[in-house]
């Protein structure tokens, strides 16, 4: 099961400075792909998803909570999924043109499933293709686990084999599954013996097992920032990237602020000589967690360290920005693929989807004026 905090990962990023798809009228856009990442904690009331749900729990951040929640009382709700639920948020997300979503994988039997397999189950599945943002222990073996490495990998081949999960062309390679690795250095030792090589090894078979199904060598993006170059041609993988920006928040800094940090963290991704998925972001207000007093919660917290999330003009302006830095920039990006922070990291950082306090998807629709967006029937 993929780890539920990822605080240490996203500190050190701070720290570190059958449908049919139509397209309406926009200008050609030199992406590839546009795709926003998904951690679904909002589609059933059980185990962890209780305590994200919680954080929301206060009034003061009701406003935060998915379009699909019930607002309980002054100082709870509860957010449970349905097919007709995921139906919309496809729908929602073709119109305001996401290509895909990342989903953050976790272990089939936990609520944090429950949001794919509705996704899966939908008749508009092909209107939005899907990916994974994995850690090592889902391609790795430990002794309580059930299955091996190799029973891993293929499961995943499996995956990419799906006509919705998203693949990019790259250097004229042309069906390469896209696949985000989450890296943490204690997966090394935890899943693979502490040697980089028996990654290196897992990988090369995911590929073996992916090109032997007639698609591209998956396209495999580390996320773990600058740290991740040097990794890239040790264990095989294609590019880096993170799950957010680089970035020292400030006490109640604008947005304006974090869009500028975010695309110095851009450049110095680039900077490293590797390929890169440039990562936009949202907003970074992180109050919902830290008020709950729960793990997620830092030593010396200062309650006015955030940034406010952005308006939907500011939105617009840092997309742009983003897709005129890949445009410029295609010997970095050569797979014109952009991610963004989130759909959903409602409790965390900031959210593109219809929520409470912006049922009508406004962020969406600032998205829909950069890409291009598209109706599903």
């Amino acid at each position: 099961m993929a780890r539920f905090s990822r605080r240490e990962f996203l500190q050190s990023s701070i720290v570190a400075v059958a449908a049919t798809v139509s397209s309406s009228s926009r200008a050609a856009s030199p992406l590839s792909a546009a795709g926003a990442i998904r951690w679904d904690a909002w589609y059933a009331r059980k185990d962890n998803s209780i305590l994200a749900q919680e954080n929301l729990g206060p009034n003061k951040f009701h406003a935060r909570a998915p379009k699909h929640c019930e607002e309980l009382s002054l100082s709870d709700v509860s957010c449970v999924g349905s097919q007709v639920i995921m139906d919309n948020e496809i729908l929602a997300a073709a119109k305001g043109g996401l290509n895909f979503w990342a989903f953050v994988w976790f272990a089939s039997d936990t609520s944090f499933r429950t949001a794919w397999d509705l996704y899966q189950a939908s008749k508009y599945k092909s209107c939005v293709n899907w990916c994974g943002i994995a850690t090592l222990e889902h391609f790795g073996s430990s002794s309580s686990g059930k299955l091996g490495w190799r029973e891993k990998c293929q499961e995943w081949a499996a995956y990419m084999a799906q006509k919705n999960y998203q693949r990019v062309e790259v250097s004229g390679v042309k069906e390469r599954p896209l696949l985000f690795l989450l890296w943490y250095p204690s997966d090394i030792q935890n899943y693979f013996g502490g040697n980089l090589a028996n990654v290196r090894s897992a990988l090369s078979y995911l590929r073996e097992l992916v090109t032997g199904r007639g698609l591209g060598a998956p396209y495999i993006v580390i996320m773990n920032g600058v740290n991740g170059a040097p990794l890239v041609s040790e264990v095989g993988a294609d590019a880096i990237s993170n799950y957010i920006p680089s970035f020292v928040p400030g006490h109640l800094s604008s947005y304006v602020d974090l869009d500028k940090q975010a695309q110095k963290y851009w450049r110095q991704l680039s900077k490293t000589g590797a390929q890169t998925v440039p990562i936009a972001i949202v907003g970074w207000d992180t109050r919902p967690r830290q008020d709950a007093s729960s793990h997620w919660r830092p030593q010396n917290f200062d309650p006015d360290r955030y940034y406010s999330i952005a308006t939907p003009e500011q939105f617009s302006s840092h997309l742009r920005s983003a897709v005129s830095y890949i445009d410029n920039n295609l010997d970095s990006c050569p797979s014109r693929v952009l991610l963004i922070y989130s759909w959903n990291e409602c409790d965390e950082g900031g959210a593109l989807m219809p929520t409470l306090g912006d049922p009508e998807g406004n962020l969406l629709a600032a998205t829909a004026a950069v890409m291009s967006s598209r109706t599903c029937n």
